[in-house]
């Protein structure tokens, strides 16, 4: 769903608009998410784990979780605003997507 409602902000927005800026760090910060996430647990450096490497990247997993926060808190704000030159029917559906989103 990130996805798509990224190519829809992509495809109704102009090129410079703030929705399209926090809609593209969304994504980034996701996929970055899911990286570190992944090897957090492929490393083992879950349950027990006591070790300075586990205490570096849940520093890093924790960092990356808060600016994907503020960067899906972010775009419905700036997707609300409907451009005029959008005609009402898609700048309707890139707003419900912003706020389903959340």
């Amino acid at each position: 769903m990130a996805a798509g409602l990224t190519v829809l902000i992509h495809r109704y927005r102009p090129r410079e608009h703030p929705a399209r800026v926090t809609a593209s760090a969304a994504m980034l910060f996701m996929v970055m998410d899911a990286l570190i996430g992944a090897g957090l647990v492929l490393l083992g450096l879950v349950g027990q784990n006591a070790s300075a490497a586990r205490a570096i990247s849940t520093a890093l997993h924790l960092a990356n979780t808060y600016l994907l926060i503020g960067a899906l808190g972010l775009r419905p704000r700036f997707g609300s605003r409907l451009d005029p030159t959008v005609s009402s029917r898609n700048g309707y559906l890139v707003f419900l997507g912003s706020s389903l989103s959340e």
